[in-house]
């Protein structure tokens, strides 16, 4: 319980926040479809099982995008944004990058995007006040950079480990593999018949809708920035699997999230953008695409959970038979990456 409970908590979590922020930045009924897409989401719910730190993970891409959103949303005359907001940020920060470095890249996104809206703006108090909130996380996390530096020879190791027995990974196995893991959450659901052919239809149906969305003047800029969201964080595993060829798609799970606040915008905008509109071509498809998209993270949950060609090996019980089978002169050769062995 005590292993498993912050994921659980993670994971229903994501529900929450994802709700509240659909119907923050667009409408009720965008947050309806929203928070169905969450609870069904199989990357959540199958990362909401492990002692892993992923489900944690997406939580703190969506606060980090909640946050910079209010912080750089405009207010009033005299108005002020509020510290809670300002500690908020810095918090996720510090704690997202003590979590995996992958956040880092959210990072790095979230701050040229804040960056760019207060010089456009000109709002220097609040550029200032960005750079002195990254000035801390970089001082708290002081202890965590001299660690990296004087075990650097071990890290760099750890980091190449198993790299000469994986070949480069092609883009377009990349693409796919990353794309049909977001919707169904299984690394290896690429092998099952028809998988590509369904994955296929359910992106060119999302290409159509933000293509209709974009060209719509009243969904123009909301459709631009969740692709933006979405997109350009998740481009980080171009950069992981160069670096490791043999990676996790679950390393860029955390951006599932994004791609479900897509669909749920595309699906349903705000219904008084769109009045009479809502009844054609635009409806018709996002019906289909949120339908699909559901099924397919409910196909993945089942194979999941009751399909035990999927299930994870328990190396515990090859442990157990290598203990009492063994002798004190025998050699045992295991993959240099199975660590859990």
């Amino acid at each position: 319980f005590s292993g498993r409970f912050l994921s659980v908590l993670a994971s229903w979590l994501q529900v929450a926040v994802l709700l509240a922020i659909a119907q923050r930045w667009f409408s009720r009924r965008t947050g309806i479809a929203a928070l169905l897409l969450a609870t069904f989401s199989a990357v959540s719910v199958i990362y909401g099982q492990e002692i892993r730190v992923y489900a944690i993970l997406a939580l703190v891409y969506l606060l980090l995008l909640a946050t910079t959103h209010e912080l750089t949303r405009r207010v009033g005359p005299g108005g002020e944004r509020s510290k809670r907001a300002w500690f908020t940020l810095g918090l996720v920060m510090w704690l997202g990058l003590h979590l995996h470095y992958i956040v880092i890249f959210v990072v790095a996104y979230v701050t040229i995007w804040a960056l760019i809206v207060f010089v456009r703006q000109r709002r220097w108090v609040d550029f200032r006040r960005w750079l002195l909130v990254l000035y801390l996380v970089a001082l708290a996390s002081l202890p965590w950079f001299l660690a990296l530096w004087r075990n650097w020879t071990a890290v760099s190791s750890e980091a190449a480990a198993g790299t000469f027995a994986a070949d480069a990974t092609p883009l377009p196995f990349l693409l796919k593999q990353v794309w049909v893991f977001q919707l169904t959450g299984l690394a290896g659901a690429l092998s099952r018949p028809g998988v590509e052919i369904a994955a296929g239809v359910i992106a060119v149906l999302l290409l159509l809708l933000v293509l209709i969305r974009l060209g719509q003047r009243g969904t123009r800029h909301d459709t631009a920035v969740l692709l933006a969201h979405w997109l350009i964080p998740l481009s980080s595993a171009l950069v992981v699997w160069s670096v490791r060829s043999f990676s996790h798609p679950r390393y860029v799970s955390m951006f599932a999230p994004g791609l479900l606040l897509l669909v749920a915008y595309v699906t349903i905008p705000p219904k008084e953008r769109l009045g009479r509109r809502l009844l054609g071509l635009p409806s018709i498809l996002g019906t289909i695409l949120f339908l699909t998209v559901i099924f397919s993270s409910l196909w993945g949950l089942w194979l999941f959970f009751f399909d035990s060609s999927v299930a994870k090996d328990d190396v515990r019980g090859v442990a157990r038979y290598l203990e009492e089978e063994a002798g004190a002169d025998d050699l045992i050769l295991i993959p240099d990456t199975d660590w859990s062995l």
